[in-house]
């Protein structure tokens, strides 16, 4: 993340977003110390997060739904970010206080 903040420098960037797959399983249903990647009632799902030099970061969340050869995408949803903390190199270079929670 450091040296991605040293390309938000670079180029001026005023926002980030970083977007990937993610593995998702209720923490009752993990067995101790297994990861949801390893569980086997994992479901898939399609993140995105938003982190920016003015205003609050957002997370966004669709449920990645397969269907044989199909696939296609649930409802978005939105939320305030969770991990702000793992943006806390752009928030840096930005000038900005890292959110606490």
């Amino acid at each position: 993340m450091r040296q991605l903040a040293d390309e938000v420098t670079k180029s001026g960037a005023d926002a980030v977003i970083m977007i990937g797959e993610v593995w998702q399983t209720r923490a009752d249903e993990l067995k101790p110390y297994e990861r949801p990647a390893d569980s086997p009632v994992r479901t898939e799902a399609l993140a995105l997060d938003l982190v920016s030099k003015s205003g609050e970061p957002l997370d966004f969340l669709a449920k990645i739904i397969r269907e044989g050869e199909k696939v296609s995408l649930g409802n978005t949803e939105i939320s305030e970010a969770t991990a702000s903390f793992m943006f806390a190199p752009f928030y840096q270079v930005w000038g900005r206080q890292v959110p606490q929670a």
